[in-house]
């Protein structure tokens, strides 16, 4: 999932990375809950050559990740609501 939405080639995530993905599960997020941070966070950071290098599951999946998802709900929220109008 990480590697179909960001290009990469990663083959191991560390524990830290699998703890906090675990915790995410536990919490009753999905997989399309990970996509969506990770898109988010793509379209925040990618063009940003200090914050790229962020895009990295110990850092999308870590500690912060339920900020990360709050927001991203949030800005999908904002952009479905000009889906009504033309």
């Amino acid at each position: 999932m990480y590697n179909a939405e960001t290009g990469d080639g990663i083959l191991y995530f560390d524990g830290t990375t699998w703890g906090g993905l675990r915790r995410s599960f536990d919490a009753g997020r999905t997989i399309e809950d990970l996509r969506l941070v990770v898109r988010d966070k793509i379209a925040e950071w990618g063009n940003d050559a200090k914050m790229k290098r962020f895009i990295r599951p110990s850092t999308l999946f870590g500690e912060k990740f339920e900020g990360y998802l709050a927001k991203a709900r949030k800005a999908e929220k904002e952009a479905g609501e000009f889906d009504d109008y033309e």
